[in-house]
């Protein structure tokens, strides 16, 4: 595992961390653990089940949600292998020009056709009746009602 990964799955977690305490996560452990050893697999359900803060909406059910958010993660996975793809092409020493715009155009295609998966899928698991409206979990025990006079 390079230093940048390492670096990387460490800011995430941290970040996962404090989110999910200041949520109110019964799991915030668990959440933490699992960023650190798989935040792109793991981000997808912890944005779709999280308890939600006031004011926030989640909508279209929680299949929808876990595969619209692995579809941005997997975006972002692929434009920084993309990043590294051209700083490979930069490296004279280490790889072959014509090896690095073939690996940029491959990731691309597997990019694009497994982003039309996952969304197509994804819309025929969606629920358009399924509304969520924070805050939820233990934030809703949080907020008090003023009575009315």
């Amino acid at each position: 595992m390079s230093t940048f990964t390492m670096v990387l799955n460490g800011v995430i977690a941290l970040w996962v961390l404090v989110d999910s305490r200041r949520r109110k996560e019964d799991r915030w452990l668990l959440w933490t653990i699992f960023a650190a050893i798989g935040w792109p697999v793991m981000f997808p359900f912890y944005f779709a089940y999280r308890n939600l803060k006031d004011g926030e909406v989640r909508s279209g059910g929680k299949a929808w949600n876990v595969l619209k958010n692995f579809a941005l993660v997997w975006t972002l996975g692929c434009v920084v292998m993309g990043v590294r793809s051209c700083f490979d092409f930069l490296d004279i020493n280490e790889a072959d020009p014509g090896a690095s715009v073939g690996d940029a155009m491959l990731v691309s295609m597997i990019w694009f056709f497994s982003m039309v998966g996952f969304l197509v899928f994804g819309l025929f698991l969606r629920n358009s009746g399924i509304v969520e409206r924070g805050p939820t979990g233990p934030l809703e025990e949080k907020k008090t009602i003023a009575p009315t006079v």
